[in-house]
């Protein structure tokens, strides 16, 4: 056996190599060979007109077959002839086998031919992931009831699947892909080969040697309609969460189905986007069995006008037909026609008129006569109706008007800090897709006022990474309960109004796309999306579980600034920072940014300008004694616009929102020292007392610096934590800084040469005065009575004190005031 298949196989490979090839195919179309998911190519050999050489490949675990046909369904109208190479069950053996597909047999299986004469392997093999096999067919088929004549005109379907076989099993499993030639061809003609429009492929060029010979009107026309529809849309048919293509034969439509779903995928055909609403809805669904891992083809129906919208078997099961199913690492995968004109009219909708399209999937398993497939996991209508058996694919379902919020400027959903975005346009979902850099979540809430838990509920859709697996994403209906609080935010009772289209985390960002019924599903805990509400866009860094609530604070939140109804789409504008929360921040900018500052400067540079009468001490006093009524009252307005609730935002307490805390406590410190240090003044000792020093440290050196140190680094705190409120605007801030840093360096230029150069130069002067005056009357106690240079004007530079202090004053006074002006905003 070993010599006569070697003796074949040398015979034949000198024909080849002066063969002629007549065509190729490949999927995809236009595809290199070497780069060809699945390719074939077909030649003459010129030493023997009887046989015609294949040569077959693809990138495939189990086989690759190619098809001659009929009428394009392998099965259908005559016998089916299918030239297969499948790898062993127990090797990596590649076996070329000789197939066919009964005429209209259900469920077209596949046989193996009798007589295998007809065919002879020339090569076969498995190598890195992908078979490739060569192989003669003779022209003239062995047995008319299992061949076909290659020199009579037929469709070309290639495909290739992963199921493996042993050398005389015919069953090649279910296909992985399929794609059936657009028009009849000859092979032992040189003609060029167009996929038909059903394949996710276009034309595909002729490969050819010679001029391809232009073919004859081909007596039947080409396919006329293709579709395809996805979760997500746009996405690669393998890597979609559902995925549906149908293509018109006929009198029938062929539907190829798959889904990353434990349960099922299905697609329903309705006159309104409302499944159960107005009409009768048509759904087609590939549902696991409850038992096995079988998938079931299934035409169901949603009755008309029924409230629960539960699902229903059709009576009659006669109008679809299955063509293969499977479920293969967790993706679950099916074909199936269905008969254009429907079986009953109270259960079927014909489908050559206009319907709106709907691709649902869940997990809920079924026996093969239930209808009941549970709640989707993902569900997306198309955005206008479609003619099934018209050309075209339905729009997507971000087709309708659609809205926009984010945090940060000029940025989209991969660069903004936090993004959402809605799409309206269905009577009875929003579409919602946000993203995040943040590392924890990122959530969209509608409220009635703009403050989370206030008046009225507010809704709250979350995104938030898994505490375990930071690859999982949890999509979570949430909401913040009226008038409460603690302002925590809580998980739904009912997820049912909520549906995963998709959840990843790439590149460091959360992204997640999902549904949301307009409707509340319970009105404690839900806000209806076709009622006017304000946005609130919010993130994260802290991670939760699929039942957890708790999103932590948030490190960044933005809110809009007028209402708008979601269903309708329509973008707006960052609304401004609460009006409590600017006032608070002006009023501390007034006592710890002009007035503290000021009063410390005239007791430290000012007391020798200013000491008639103690003049400089009456200042200070007035200024440091009124500092205190704006800083009081900006510390009890905070408290006023959160109603005495620690939101996360300018006062959040928590780990994972670390300037906010340091901000809270640090005001708390600061404004307590700030009562504390005027009441420590009342109990002073006298100025000549033996202790004052003690005083003196206590109030001006601890206290006092300290305070003023604490204030000026939580101002700089606050307006960052302002700056996320503003479109992660930090102009603010940094004039803040800038301004801080001028008057620091007029502040430590005037202590240096007033409080350190100026006294020691003065003390050298008494110290020679002193001296002579000893020397002269020989009583030194007189020097307390003497006007040395130490008590006369030009040695205590008074001119120079009062030019600092204007120089400090006017940078004070200017830098707050523009300040000011920028926190009044509010909003950029």
């Amino acid at each position: 056996m070993l010599v006569l298949t070697l003796t074949v196989y040398l015979l034949l490979l000198p024909l080849s190599s002066g063969q002629n090839v007549i065509d190729s195919f490949g999927i995809p179309s236009g595809c290199e060979r070497s780069a060809c998911t699945v390719y074939a190519q077909w030649s003459s050999v010129p030493s023997d007109s009887s046989v015609l050489m294949f040569e077959l490949e693809g990138s495939a675990m189990g086989w690759v077959a190619m098809g001659l046909s009929a009428d394009q369904v392998m099965g259908g109208n005559g016998i089916d002839d299918v030239f297969a190479c499948q790898r062993d069950t127990g090797t990596d053996t590649v076996n070329v086998k000789d197939t066919y597909n009964p005429m209209d047999q259900t469920p077209r299986g596949n046989a193996i031919d009798s007589d295998q004469s007809g065919i002879t392997t020339v090569s076969s093999s498995f190598t890195n992931g992908r078979i490739s096999c060569s192989f003669t067919r003779t022209i003239t088929g062995q047995n008319v009831a299992e061949d076909r004549n290659l020199d009579e005109a037929a469709y070309v379907l290639l495909a290739y699947g992963n199921t493996r076989g042993a050398a005389n099993s015919a069953l090649m499993g279910g296909h992985t892909d399929r794609v059936p030639a657009g028009t009849t061809m000859t092979l032992s003609e040189a003609v060029e080969v167009t996929p038909s429009p059903s394949s996710s492929q276009p034309p595909m060029a002729s490969t050819s040697e010679t001029e391809p010979v232009t073919p004859s009107p081909s007596p039947s026309p080409p396919i006329a309609t293709v579709a395809r529809f996805s979760i997500p849309a746009g996405c690669e048919r393998s890597a979609c969460n559902a995925y549906v293509q149908w293509v018109a034969n006929g009198n029938v439509i062929e539907f190829e189905m798959e889904a990353a779903a434990m349960g099922w995928v299905a697609i329903g055909i309705s006159a309104d986007q409302v499944m159960g609403g107005n009409g009768i809805d048509d759904v087609f669904a590939c549902q696991r069995d409850t038992g096995t891992d079988t998938v079931n083809v299934k035409d169901t129906y949603n009755p008309m006008d029924q409230s629960s919208r539960g699902n229903a078997i059709d009576s009659d099961q006669s109008g679809i037909t299955t063509v293969s199913s499977s479920f293969t690492n967790g993706r679950i995968s099916c074909s199936f026609t269905r008969t254009i004109a429907g079986q009953n009219v109270t259960e079927d909708r014909n489908l050559d008129e206009a319907a709106y399209v709907l691709l649902a999937y869940g997990n809920t398993r079924g026996a093969a006569n239930s209808a009941l497939m549970g709640g989707h996991v993902g569900r997306v209508p198309s955005g206008t109706t479609m003619t099934l058996t018209e050309e075209g694919t339905p729009p997507p379902e971000d087709s309708g008007p659609s809205g926009s919020f984010s945090i940060g400027d000029n940025c989209n959903i991969d660069t903004c800090t936090a993004y959402s975005r809605w799409i309206g346009g269905d009577s009875e979902v929003v579409t919602f897709e946000l993203s995040t850099s943040e590392s924890g979540w990122v959530a969209i809430g509608v409220s009635a006022d703009q403050r989370m838990g206030s008046n009225g509920i507010d809704d709250v859709f979350a995104c938030q990474r898994d505490s375990t697996d930071g690859n999982v994403i949890h999509v979570k209906d949430n909401y913040n309960p009226q008038d409460q609080t603690a302002r925590s935010n809580r998980i739904d009772s009912s997820q049912n109004g909520t549906a995963v289209i998709s959840t990843r985390f790439e590149n460091g960002r959360i992204y997640c796309r999902f549904t949301r019924t307009i409707q509340v599903q319970k009105e404690a805990e839900d806000r209806p999306l076709d009622v006017a509400s304000f946005v609130l866009l919010a993130a994260g860094s802290a991670r939760g579980g699929a039942n957890s609530a708790l999103m932590g604070g948030h490190s960044g939140r933005r809110f809009t600034g007028s209402m708008l109804v979601l269903s309708e789409g329509g973008s707006a504008m960052a609304g401004c920072v609460d009006p409590f929360i600017r006032v608070h921040g002006i009023l501390m900018t007034i006592a710890w940014g002009v007035m503290v500052p000021i009063g410390i400067f005239i007791a430290s540079i000012m007391r020798p300008a200013m000491k008639k009468k103690g003049l400089w001490f009456q200042v200070h006093r007035a200024i440091m004694v009124s500092a205190l009524f704006p800083s009081l009252l900006g510390f009890l307005l905070i408290f006023v616009a959160f109603r005495g609730n620690t939101p996360g935002g300018l006062i959040a307490l928590g780990s994972d929102n670390v300037t906010g805390t340091v901000h809270f406590v640090f005001g708390i410190i600061v404004v307590l020292l700030q009562i504390a240090n005027p009441l420590i003044s009342i109990f002073r000792c006298k100025p000549d007392a033996k202790n004052r020093w003690i005083f003196n440290i206590v109030h001006g050196v601890v206290i006092g610096n300290l305070v003023y140190v604490l204030a000026i680094v939580n101002i700089s705190l606050g307006l960052s934590r302002y700056a996320t409120h503003t479109q992660d605007n930090f102009i603010p801030l940094w004039f803040w800084i800038a301004v801080l840093l001028l008057f620091s360096i007029t502040d430590i230029i005037a202590v240096i040469y007033f409080r350190i150069i100026l006294p020691t130069s003065n003390k050298e002067k008494k110290d020679e005065a002193t001296v002579e005056m000893t020397t002269k009357e020989g009583n030194a106690d007189k020097e307390v009575n003497m006007k040395d240079s130490s008590t006369s004007k030009d040695s205590e530079q008074v001119p120079w004190r009062w030019l600092s202090f204007g120089i400090y004053v006017g940078e004070i006074g200017i830098g707050c005031l523009v300040l000011i002006v920028l926190i009044g905003v509010g909003c950029f």
